[in-house]
Parts: C-alpha cells; sequence; structure tokens
C-alpha cells in the first residue's frame, strides 16, 4: 500500500527541512554580513555616477582600515620633517617613535589631520566615479540599521515561517496516511471489518476514521463505504458484486442462482426454501475475494501511476517559491486530503 501513495507527506517534510536549511545559511549570512557592517567605523553615504544616471550607495570604512592608513601617513609626513632621525610606530606606547640615532626617543600622538583626506581616497579608489561623499549622522545610521532588521525580520516570516509550516503539515499528513495504512491492512484480507475493530485496532475515532476512508477511496485502490446498519466498513464490491451457486446443498437441486457477495442477506434456495449453508457460501465467497485479490495487484501500478501523475513537483516546488501556502494546499488537495 505504501508504494502506492503519493508520499505527499515526505514531500512536504523535505520540502520544509530544506527550506529551513536555505534560511539557516541566508541568515547566518546575513548575521555575518551585519557584523561586518556594524563593525566600529565610520558610514558614508557615497555619490555615483553609472550608466550616466547617479546612484546612491551606503558604504562604511572600518576603524581597523584607516588606523593602518593613518599611521602610513603619520610617518611619512614626520620622516619629511625629520629626514635624519629614524621614524617608526611604536607598538606598545601606540605612538609615533622619532629615534635620533644617540639614544634620545621622542614620541608623540598620532596626528589625526589625515582623517578625512584618508578616508575620501579610501573610498575613491572603490568608487573611481566618485561625485560626492558625506558622512552619515548616528540617527541615519541607527535608521539604515532599523530598515536592514525589519527587512530580516520579514525573511525570517517567510523563509523560516514557510519551513515550519511544511513540516507541521507533513507531519500531520504523515499521521494520517499512517492511519490510512493500518485501515487498509485490516480491509485488505476480508474487504470488510466490523466499526469497532477498526477504531480499536487503529486508535481512531469515528471522525477520523471517516477521514482516512475519503483518502483511500480518493487514490483508486478502494471503495469503501461506511455500512451505519450492519456496524462495519466494508468494500462496495461486496454490495455489487455476485457469486454463482450452482447446486444447492441442502437439496441437491441445481438452482443456477446467484448471490451476492455481501452475505448479510437472506440467501434461499428456490427449490427448497432453506438458506444456503453459511459455510459453503463463505466458502465461494473467499474463492471469490482470492480473485478480486490478484485484479486488485495487477490494477493498483496503473492506478498509482495514473494518479501520481495528477501530482506534479514542477508545480509544487514554482508554487513552494512564489507563495508556499498555495504549495501546502496544491499538496494537500491533490493527496486527497480534502
Amino acid at each position: 500500500m505504501r508504494e502506492n501513495i503519493y508520499k505527499i507527506d515526505d514531500i512536504l517534510i523535505k520540502t520544509g527541512k530544506w527550506f529551513l536549511i536555505l534560511f539557516g545559511i541566508f541568515s547566518f549570512g546575513g548575521y555575518c554580513g551585519s557584523c561586518l557592517d556594524n563593525q566600529p567605523g565610520t558610514s558614508f553615504m557615497v555619490e555615483i555616477k553609472k550608466d550616466g544616471k547617479r546612484e546612491f550607495i551606503r558604504e562604511q570604512i572600518s576603524d581597523l582600515s584607516v588606523k593602518g592608513t593613518l599611521i602610513q601617513e603619520n610617518i611619512k609626513y614626520l620622516r619629511k620633517e625629520y629626514p635624519k632621525k629614524e621614524v617608526s610606530y611604536d607598538e606598545k606606547t601606540k605612538q609615533i617613535a622619532i629615534d635620533d640615532k644617540n639614544g634620545k626617543i621622542e614620541y608623540r600622538e598620532l596626528n589625526e589631520q589625515f582623517l578625512p583626506k584618508i578616508k575620501h581616497d579610501l573610498i575613491k579608489s572603490k568608487y573611481p566615479k566618485l561625485v560626492a561623499i558625506r558622512e552619515l549622522t548616528d540617527e541615519e545610521r541607527a535608521k539604515i540599521e532599523n530598515a536592514a532588521l525589519k527587512k530580516f525580520g520579514i525573511i525570517f516570516l517567510i523563509g523560516g515561517g514557510a519551513g515550519i509550516a511544511f513540516l507541521i503539515v507533513g507531519l500531520y499528513i504523515r499521521k494520517i496516511e499512517e492511519k490510512a495504512l493500518s485501515v487498509y491492512h485490516i480491509l485488505e484480507k476480508s474487504f470488510e471489518a466490523p466499526i469497532k475493530d477498526i477504531l480499536y485496532s487503529t486508535g481512531l475515532d469515528e471522525k477520523g476514521l471517516s477521514r482516512v476512508i475519503q483518502v483511500l477511496n480518493s487514490r483508486g485502490l478502494t471503495s469503501l463505504i461506511w455500512d451505519s446498519q450492519a456496524e462495519r466498513i466494508v468494500d462496495s464490491r461486496l454490495k455489487t458484486q455476485l457469486i454463482f451457486v450452482e447446486r444447492c446443498p441442502s437439496c441437491g437441486n441445481y438452482v443456477n442462482q446467484k448471490v451476492s457477495l455481501d452475505l448479510n442477506f437472506g440467501n434461499i434456495c428456490s427449490y427448497c426454501n432453506n438458506p444456503f449453508p453459511v459455510h459453503y457460501l463463505n466458502e465461494l465467497k473467499l474463492e471469490r475475494i482470492e480473485k478480486m485479490k490478484k485484479e486488485d495487484w495487477k490494477n493498483k501500478q496503473t492506478v498509482s501511476e495514473k494518479k501520481q501523475s495528477e501530482f506534479s513537483l514542477i508545480i509544487f516546488f514554482l508554487l513552494s517559491i512564489l507563495f508556499f501556502p498555495a504549495a501546502i494546499v496544491y499538496a494537500i488537495r491533490k493527496g486527497g486530503f480534502v
């Protein structure tokens, strides 16, 4: 039975897992990007020319990259001022050391007058078609960061929400599939079973059993009927198909009589008016059921392939990308769960 089910639950669960994996990758990438954007530094609004049009780009220069250039500019400037002295940067004092080579060392703080030019040059090296540059205020930077957080929130709702939704629906459908499989195995032997026995064996209530019957019938592999009068679930073929009684076991006459496979109705010999023995009818019924099982086995693959062709993975995945609730509804409807 399992191989003839669409496996909608597997498709939904796997899709949900992939959504969560991709969401995790993008979230990690976004987190790393935000960490880089929020490192200590200065934010600028850069105006450039591209294809004859002006574009505005937010650019950030980290303090680390600026500091290295600032040290080099200070050393370069002081070497011009003191050509006969050795100028270097002292890591311990974080200052510029000026050595006169006679044992006397003078220390100076880093001159920050070069900062505006350094920042401008760093940005200009990245954007050759620079038009203008302006340093962002703390308020402007906060607004940009809040906008980024809102964007991340939307991605979280769409990506994470879709993955969780696919998983929840997939697990719910898997539960129904497992119950459907249990009911199918109970009925595949004799094509009928008391409702109480099915409820006890599967743990379903009447509402759940009704839904399972709906799912099984939608597959085209069974045609089950809820027989309230006899309090049983029965294959509809037991109501419509007949067995042939050639000779009455009681009187010995050739009756050539047709009897319904549903033996709950009185089946009386047309000659002696006695009921046909139950064990005799059951033997004929079992023979007919065995033939029906063989017919079912031959038809299973054909029916399964026909039904599965109705479910398009391409349509499902396109809907998953464009609007995931539509993909879930599509899977549920094609799987016969509504």
